[in-house]
């Protein structure tokens, strides 16, 4: 890493911050992403051409508005994109930009939402640097949103064939895709493994959640969603599961309360706005339902069913998936 950390400069002291960034960043708790953010700008300050400084320091602002920490959603992923753009600029043999723009064209706010997109751009990354594990993961997490869970599974799967010492999200998602494609007892090994040695981690806590859900065993993902958002409160992430959890087991008005009560900021997350309309069309609160969907469609107008409707038909039961399908018909988002 610290040899990976040295491409694009010759400035000894913008590495030497690029590498303290590295370090905390790879922790993802909000304080340390803000952290490893300030380091990276820094080393981007003493060195305007180090194009890996500038990639890391993309990838804090993605993270930032990606998991419902930044204050200023859209302005963090702006700041995101025109970094990435400039790494594109200085070495168009990076993979890192396409795997950026990858997750950049996943996000349904942004004028480039396209998941289709998304796949090209990620699989040129691996193309590029076949033996490069973030490129492989990010891959297998956009096969993954598009519901190819098994494919997913596989990419997965490269990426800690290549990496004998993942990080929890590499190893997280590969335990959660096992279950989606029906190997739950696997899974559950693979994370508690994974987490042994941080076993109060709010990513490997939000991933057992997302194992139990996918296994069908709610109540129990609810559990495990609850103690990720006492671990990382800020977190959207979490608290949006754990809401999609409560709805499937009826605790709908939890739904929105915690929905309702979060940070700010959250109101800025285009999939909390949309499981709060859901959340109170369940309710059969139809006016605040169609106020939710208005706002949400207005965050997110390129948004259609058909890519969470890919995702949801395995992570629920397929009467709540036909269910909220139906309601988000009615609210007015088209299926494709």
């Amino acid at each position: 890493m610290a040899r990976g950390s040295a491409r694009g400069t010759r400035n000894l002291e913008a590495w030497e911050n690029l590498v303290k960034a590295t370090q905390v960043y790879f922790r993802f708790d909000p304080s340390d992403v803000s952290e490893a953010q300030r380091l990276a700008q820094r080393a981007v300050d003493l060195d305007p051409n180090y194009i890996t400084a500038r990639q890391i320091l993309a990838f804090t602002y993605f993270d930032q508005a990606d998991l419902g920490w930044a204050q200023d959603r859209i302005a963090a992923l702006d700041r995101a994109r025109q970094l990435n753009d400039k790494v594109l600029q200085l070495d168009p043999g990076s993979e890192g930009p396409y795997m950026l723009r990858a997750r950049l064209e996943l996000q349904p706010d942004l004028p480039e939402y396209d998941p289709e997109a998304a796949l090209t751009d990620a699989r040129k990354s691996v193309e590029m640097r076949p033996n490069d594990d973030p490129s492989h993961w990010t891959l297998g997490f956009v096969l993954f949103v598009l519901g190819r869970f098994d494919e997913a599974a596989a990419e997965f799967a490269n990426t800690l064939r290549l990496n004998p010492h993942p990080y929890i999200f590499e190893s997280g998602l590969h335990a959660v895709a096992l279950s989606a494609t029906g190997r739950y007892k696997k899974a559950v090994a693979e994370i508690e493994g994974a987490s042994a040695a941080q076993p109060n981690n709010p990513f490997a806590l939000f991933f057992r959640g997302q194992i139990e859900g996918f296994a069908g065993n709610y109540a129990n993902a609810a559990g495990w969603f609850e103690r990720a958002r006492e671990a990382d409160p800020a977190s959207a992430q979490n608290a949006l599961s754990l809401a999609q959890a409560d709805d499937r087991l009826g605790r709908v008005d939890e739904a929105i309360s915690l929905l309702e009560n979060g940070p700010p900021q959250w109101r800025s997350v285009p999939a909390v706005r949309l499981w709060l309309g859901l959340s109170y069309a369940l309710a059969g609160r139809k006016e605040h339902a169609a106020a939710e969907f208005a706002a949400f469609r207005a965050l997110a107008p390129s948004w259609t069913l058909s890519t969470t409707q890919r995702f949801s038909a395995r992570y629920f039961t397929p009467q709540f998936a036909d269910r909220i399908a139906a309601l988000s018909r009615e609210y007015g988002v088209p299926d494709k």
